[in-house]
C-alpha cells in the first residue's frame, strides 16, 4: 500500500512537488513468544536491510519517523535501536513518533509516518527511515531517499 502512495515519478505527473525515491518495504513478523517483548536488535536488522536496498547506511540517515507512540514499550524499543544503531541522530530532534497523535487507528499511524518521512526527505535532502513497529506482530522499515538531482533542479 505504501508503495502506491509515494513513488519515484516525474514532476509532470505530480505537479511541481518532487517525489522522494523509495525502495521496497522490508518487513518481518515477530515470533509469537515475542508479542509483548521489545527487540531493538530486530528494528536495527530491518533498518540495516532497508539501507542495503536503498544504498544508504545507518550513518547516512538524517531522521527516523515511526508509527509507535501509543504503546510506551514500542517507543522505548525504537529509542533503543536509534541510540545503538544511529548514534549521530539527536533523539529529541531527529526521531519522531506519530502513534500518540493518531491513537489506535490501524494503519493510519504508519501512513502518517510515511507521509512525514517523505516531507522530511524533501526538507533535509537526506535519507529518512520510516519504521512501523507499533504492531505487536509485525515490524517494517522503509528508507526514503531524496529525489534525483535532475528532478530537484527543475
Amino acid at each position: 500500500m505504501s508503495g502506491l502512495l509515494i513513488t519515484l515519478g516525474d514532476k509532470t505527473a505530480y505537479g511541481a512537488t518532487p517525489i522522494a525515491g523509495q525502495q521496497a518495504t522490508i518487513g518481518t513478523r515477530r515470533r509469537s513468544g515475542q508479542r509483548c517483548r521489545t527487540n531493538p536488535a530486530l528494528l536495527a536488522e530491518l533498518a540495516g536491510r532497508a539501507g542495503q536496498h536503498g544504498a544508504a547506511g545507518p550513518a547516512q540517515v538524517a531522521m527516523v519517523v515511526a508509527d509507535s507512540g501509543q504503546r510506551q514499550a514500542r517507543t522505548l524499543e525504537l529509542m533503543g535501536m536509534v541510540s545503538s544503531a544511529m548514534p549521530q541522530l539527536d533523539e529529541s530532534e531527529d526521531v519522531f513518533c506519530v502513534g500518540s497523535a493518531s491513537g489506535a487507528c490501524g494503519d493510519v499511524s504508519f501512513v502518517t509516518a510515511l507521509a512525514l518521512a517523505h516531507h522530511a526527505v524533501l526538507v533535509r535532502g537526506a535519507p529518512v527511515l520510516c519504521l512501523g513497529n507499533d504492531d505487536a506482530n509485525h515490524c517494517s522499515a522503509q528508507l526514503l531517499r531524496p529525489p534525483p538531482p535532475e528532478i530537484r533542479a527543475s
